[in-house]
Parts: structure tokens; sequence; C-alpha cells
């Protein structure tokens, strides 16, 4: 078996005596599945980065997902005493967006959380997947 490399990829051919070269396509297929591992978009996390959504009422939001869901958990008991505290005692990790922001989804949750990243900032907070349009 020779190699041959052929503007970065390498092709094998097998060299049968008088009969003519035969491709094998194996080199094509290692060097697509590279490209796939290893440049495919989905793999960096910017790419999420790119959908832009606005948020079409205020909401809170919080700067981790475990206080979002401490802040959630006040919210569906109808405490909203300990949901006012809970805000004021985390002020700024727990604080408001504002409606008509512009924001940046990086990632999701199977349960509809999202983290956002409003634009022109660098924070990220966590928010209800259905304050977005």
């Amino acid at each position: 078996m020779k190699t041959i490399l052929f503007g970065f990829c390498p092709l094998i051919f097998s060299s049968g005596g008088s009969q003519s070269m035969k491709k094998k396509p194996f080199g094509w297929i290692a060097l697509a599945a590279a490209v796939f591992l290893f440049y495919s978009p989905s793999a960096s996390p910017e790419c999420l980065a790119q959908q832009q959504y606005t948020v079409w009422r205020s909401c809170i939001v919080a700067t981790t997902e475990e206080l979002y869901r401490d802040y959630l958990n006040y919210q569906y008991l109808r405490d909203y005493e300990a949901r006012d505290r809970f805000i004021i005692e985390n002020y700024p990790n727990v604080t408001l967006l504002e409606e008509g922001t512009v924001v940046y989804l990086l990632k999701t949750t199977y349960d509809g959380l999202a983290k956002i990243r409003p634009k022109g900032k660098t924070a990220t907070y966590w928010v209800d997947r259905d304050a977005l349009i």
C-alpha cells in the first residue's frame, strides 16, 4: 500500500501489479470525521450566542441556575414576602431585566430555563425561556 499526500488529505491506494490503482475511501472519511469533530460549530458555545431574542416582559433573572431555581420555588409557593426578601438579600445576583432588552441565548435546559447574556454586557443570567421572543 502507498500513502500519497494530496492537499493535506492522505489518499490510500492499493497497488495490484498491472491492475489500475483503486482508491480506498476511508482516507476521505477520516478527514471528514476529523473536520466534523474538531471544527463543528455545534461544538463551540459561541454558536448559540448568535441567536438574538428580546425580553417581552420585565422579569427576574439570576446569575446562577441554583439561585434562579430558589427564586422560582418562592414564586410557585406564592410566598411573596419570602420571595421579595430573597430578591433583596441576593441583589445584585438576583435582579430585574427590563422589557425590550435584547439578549443572546447561550443555553437552554429541558425544563424551560435559559442562560442568556444581555447585548453589550458580559454578565450572564438565568431566566424562564418563556420570557424571550
